[in-house]
């Protein structure tokens, strides 16, 4: 048996898996009823893209998502990435990142911890208080800074790039039903958003004691 291994550009994600397996066998995708409205599987068949790896327009975008590690450690995200930018929104920054229990005790993160409270060299590339307190938006040049040093979303010249990864990202919390999808500035009620009209600078915050 002679396999053949061929290189693509488009993008995809484990929620691509199930639509392709469906495909292969030629069985049409369930339907589901989430919040009175009938949906269907949101990833896409990669059959398409085996059989021509060098056609990747409908593969342009690839989504990601994290909520918590445990309970007690509930931070959500949402990412979309194209073929050159990263856009994550930490939709609850306002929070330090929780720490996983074996990532607390792991000797690195003790090291790094150890050398921060004593006010010596980290040796690393963020420091404790970036890892901790984040942006609400990141956003990274994959190809000029492939470790995502820079955030670029208050760039002026990459105002156009955040606005368009923004509003994909808005789509995809929508047409997915994202029980976070209004967060953090607006309340999700009857499937619209409300503002909360919670924008405060830090000078706001101090002279009205927030």
């Amino acid at each position: 048996m002679v396999f053949t291994f061929q290189h693509t550009n488009g993008l995809a994600s484990i929620t691509d898996f199930v639509p392709t397996v469906l495909d292969w066998f030629n069985v049409k995708y369930p339907e589901y009823n989430m919040d009175g409205e009938q949906v269907t599987l949101t990833g896409r068949s990669l059959l398409p893209l085996a059989a021509n790896p060098w056609d990747t327009k409908n593969y342009p975008y690839v989504f990601s998502s994290h909520d918590m590690h445990e309970v007690t450690m509930v931070y959500p995200m949402r990412v979309i990435r194209n073929d050159r930018f990263r856009l994550i929104h930490n939709i609850n920054n306002r929070a330090p990142f929780p720490l996983a229990t074996d990532l607390y005790e792991n000797w690195t993160f003790l090291d790094i911890l150890n050398r921060t409270r004593t006010g010596q060299p980290t040796h690393w590339f963020k420091t404790l208080a970036q890892y901790y307190y984040r942006d609400e938006w990141e956003l990274y040049d994959l190809i000029a800074d492939p470790k995502e040093l820079k955030n670029l979303a208050t760039d002026p010249s990459h105002k156009q790039v955040l606005a368009e990864l923004q509003s994909t990202l808005r789509d995809w919390l929508f047409q997915t039903k994202d029980p976070w999808r209004c967060m953090p500035h607006d309340m999700l009620l009857g499937g619209q958003c409300y503002p909360m009209d919670n924008h405060f600078s830090d000078k706001e915050k101090q002279d009205h004691s927030l």
